[in-house]
């Protein structure tokens, strides 16, 4: 009894990382300890069917950990990793019984085995789970659901093979040949899987290129925009050069400060005017980062939105790779041009990225004006479908939760008070 009971929990413990590695979700002590305990209950009571109890177990970890609006993607992890634990531990257990015979030695080396070709096999295959999960909205709903529906049948015929054996004989070499089917099947999968995410990722780089070259050409004529303009102003200064250098050769002081009341004044205020705020993104050294936030204060411009930027110092480090940073500030910014759009009276956004070169720090803020009387739970906002703004709202911000739980050196922190929303990222050096 005390032996089941530890191959039982090996065979946890095993499943766990299995399930870990595909998830990429941080299992909690808690959570870890109910599959330990329902998996001895469950093993003791059905023996092998205690797999039919772990895949709905598996499936609620994933929804405890913020996937409940990806349903079809818990669904996988929870299905995938125990099929491919019981296929994979079904093989070795077999061969090993035929070879040297039934030892509880071996018994526990084969429940280790999966665990450890899961990990050699996400190596080589280099799939990247966390993609999936930060781009699940993109797939087709078809996609993952064929992806499901293929591993259920694989892990339904092998749960029937265990009972077939159980109620009626061996099925003898016929055993092995089912089960050789079925890792093909799922490295197919898992193959197949790895196709489409990097089709996906590449149809991103591609449309990252097609934005970039228009935001682009959005700049470049709003810069020969802002140059006629300095030319004008330019022109203007020299005539009014000419004007009070007569007044002032006439001692004329009513004449001097008449110019200086109606067109100094005036040429001042356009020097001032928010379309120069494009000038400083001279700054910025990366041509992506630079066309977006250009499109972005452009598009704030006609929406009548004051927005201002303060990037003092050149930078060509963004410590993370360039579409995440990209997504992440598109969604600020966009976030903050349609809060703006809800007020009636003081539009405002203010977007800073301070770089600390010494302590290899990047500092990205975004801080904008929304409804005063409007209540903002900043515990929420990260929540997938939670939205301020009305249903099926609210998915930009989830989707910056899941990158930033990419890098350990991101912090983030936000701030609702009066009237101003601020978000600020501290990017810092990656240890590689």
């Amino acid at each position: 009894m005390i032996t089941q009971l530890i191959m039982i929990g090996v065979q946890t413990v095993s499943l766990t990382i299995v399930f870990k590695e595909t998830s990429q979700i941080k299992i909690s002590m808690f959570s870890f300890i109910t599959i330990f305990l329902v998996s001895i209950f469950s093993g003791v009571l059905i023996g092998n069917f205690m797999i039919l109890v772990l895949i709905p177990l598996l499936f609620l970890v994933c929804l405890m950990n913020n996937l409940s609006s990806k349903l079809r993607l818990s669904l996988f992890y929870s299905l995938y990793s125990v099929t491919f634990y019981t296929v994979v531990g079904n093989l070795f257990s077999t061969l090993i019984e035929q070879t040297i015979g039934y030892y509880s030695f071996f018994e526990f080396i084969v429940m280790i085995i999966p665990a450890l070709l899961n990990f050699f096999v996400m190596k080589f295959f280099k799939v990247n789970f966390q993609f999936l999960r930060s781009n699940y909205s993109q797939l087709k709903p078809s996609f993952l659901a064929v992806i499901n529906l293929i591993t259920f049948i694989v892990c339904t015929i092998q749960v029937g093979s265990y009972i077939w054996e159980t109620k009626i004989g061996n099925l003898g070499n016929l055993r092995y040949l089912i089960t050789i089917i079925f890792i093909i099947t799922i490295l197919a999968l898992i193959y197949y899987l790895n196709l489409k995410l990097n089709h996906l990722q590449k149809r991103q780089v591609e449309l990252l290129k097609e934005q970039q070259l228009e935001q682009i050409s959005l700049y470049a004529h709003q810069i020969e925009s802002l140059y006629y303009d300095i030319r004008n102003i330019r022109h203007d200064f020299v005539n009014i050069i000419k004007s009070l250098d007569q007044s002032i050769k006439d001692n004329d002081m009513d004449g001097v400060r008449n110019i200086y009341d109606s067109v100094l004044e005036q040429v001042g205020d356009s020097l001032q005017s928010n379309k120069f705020d494009l000038m400083r993104l001279s700054n910025v050294k990366i041509d992506a980062v630079k066309s977006l936030l250009a499109a972005k204060i452009i598009e704030a411009q006609q929406k009548e939105i004051q927005i201002h930027t303060e990037i003092l110092t050149p930078f060509s480090n963004l410590y993370i790779d360039l579409l995440d940073y990209i997504r992440i500030l598109s969604i600020f910014i966009d976030n903050a041009i349609e809060a703006n759009e809800e007020i009636s009276g003081n539009k405002e956004i203010e977007i800073a990225i301070i770089v600390n070169e010494q302590m290899n720090n990047h500092y990205l803020i975004v801080e904008n004006n929304y409804p005063v009387g409007k209540s903002i739970d900043i515990d929420k906002i990260y929540e997938s479908g939670y939205s301020t703004k009305g249903l099926e709202r609210g998915l930009g911000l989830p989707i910056v939760k899941e990158l930033i739980a990419k890098y350990p050196n991101l912090t983030l922190e936000t701030e609702a008070k009066d009237g101003r929303f601020k978000q600020q990222i501290i990017f810092t050096e990656r240890i590689h």
